[in-house]
């Protein structure tokens, strides 16, 4: 449970990628690929936000290749 209660909201694409060891641009490119809009320095719920998506379905589609956000 390393996000449990961890404000995920307010962490950015770049505060995710130091977190996780995954690289920023492999997260960008996660996004982008399933068509997701992109920012460095947005704070997670932004982004999710203009995704229509939870915080935490942008956080798993940001570090898992196959999953497909709801």
């Amino acid at each position: 449970a390393q996000f449990a209660g961890a404000g995920i909201g307010s962490k950015t694409l770049t505060d995710l990628a130091a977190q996780t060891g995954h690289g920023l641009t492999q997260i960008k490119s996660r996004l982008s690929k399933k068509g997701m809009k992109v920012g460095d320095d947005q704070p997670l719920k932004q982004l999710a936000n203009q995704n229509n998506v939870q915080p935490l379905e942008l956080l798993k589609a940001a570090l898992v290749d196959a999953y497909v956000p709801r």
